[in-house]
């Protein structure tokens, strides 16, 4: 025989009882139906907590992807750029753009992930019966101890977060940063991997990056300060330069390196010792070391040929008409300063 009792018998006071067994009451009318229903539903709550949290996790982490997918195939979106021409992007910056958007969907994927889980802990303490003021006053003891030893880790997390929005470099890049330099090799949201061209490697904590240079980034340039023998005259070395660049543009293997006419820029420097003409080529990523070491190997030759001697490399005429030429020869112009990719 089932008793019947009243709503506070079954379910406590007002402000005690549980929406089940109200409702298990108020469809029965029996105070140990509500009961059972009351006893139940503890386990059925928090199973609905874990449930819930898990299918909000799932959706949260497809449109984190979603999101970010969609940001990735929009140029303008993926190369910051709100005005102005969108810049035309090679298979290795391509390749490079994916993996950063690889990089920034796990990791935000994974911060939305812990937020939604804590978050659901809290609810699971509460229905378990904790007090949840007591728990979040303990918890913020401990954050502040931990906050405190990892502060390094986290201003590293949020370095690494803004290299890879921001694009500042990628991997394959030849950077400098702080008293290293290197190809970088991997970028994760704590550290940078760096191999310089000793083959040493660098690991670089993305917080203590304060400044880069980035050596490789949408183009390159070669640059090349060739000194000549003091007593030449300046047209004539811009001319030597000059008939170099055209030269080696009409070369298939490296004018396909080469994004634009090489410029002779002028005089550079003059003293008794020698005059300085700058000349630059522009050069697609990473090639700018190939190209200035090809270029002064033809400067070499073809100011033998125009009896144009560099410095300390007397030359008395053209080359193929008797005139020796001195082996006392000065070294020629040196790599271009940082040089620390694959040479």
């Amino acid at each position: 025989m089932i008793l019947l009792g009243t709503l506070t018998d079954a379910c406590g006071a007002t402000g005690q009882r549980g929406w089940i067994c109200r409702a298990a009451y108020e469809l029965t009318g029996s105070e140990d139906f509500a009961k059972v229903a009351e006893t139940v539903s503890t386990p059925i709550r928090l199973i609905l907590v874990l449930v819930v949290a898990a299918i909000t996790a799932w959706v949260v982490r497809r449109l984190v992807a979603r999101s970010l997918r969609h940001a990735r195939d929009n140029d303008r979106i993926s190369s910051f750029r709100i005005q102005g021409d969108i810049p035309q992007l090679s298979d290795l910056e391509l390749q490079r753009r994916e993996g950063r958007f690889s990089t920034l969907t796990v990791a935000l994927q994974n911060i939305a992930s812990v937020t939604i889980w804590v978050v659901a802990g809290f609810v699971f303490l509460d229905q378990l019966g904790y007090e949840i003021q007591s728990v979040l006053v303990a918890i913020s003891a401990i954050s502040v101890v931990i906050g405190i030893g990892a502060q390094q880790i986290i201003k590293d997390f949020f370095g690494g977060l803004f290299i890879l929005m921001e694009d500042q470099f990628g991997v394959g890049d030849v950077i400098e940063a702080g008293n290293a330099s290197g190809k970088v090799e991997s970028i994760s949201l704590r550290v940078t991997r760096l191999r310089d061209v000793e083959g040493v490697v660098w690991w670089i904590p993305n917080g203590t990056i304060a400044e880069v240079g980035n050596r490789s980034k949408e183009w390159s340039r070669a640059l090349l300060d060739v000194e000549f023998d003091p007593t030449v005259d300046p047209g004539s070395a811009i001319s030597v330069l000059e008939g170099v660049g055209a030269e080696i543009m009409t070369d298939p293997e490296w004018s396909s390196r080469i994004t634009a006419d090489p410029e002779v820029w002028g005089v550079q420097k003059m003293n008794a010792d020698s005059i300085q003409v700058r000349l630059v080529v522009k050069t697609i990523p990473l090639e700018q070391w190939a190209v200035a070491r090809e270029l002064r190997a033809r400067i070499d030759v073809a100011a033998r040929a125009a009896a144009v001697p560099l410095a300390g490399q007397p030359i008395t005429g053209p080359v193929g008409e008797g005139n020796p030429i001195s082996p006392n020869r000065a070294s020629r112009p040196s790599a271009p300063e940082g040089e620390a990719g694959n040479r």
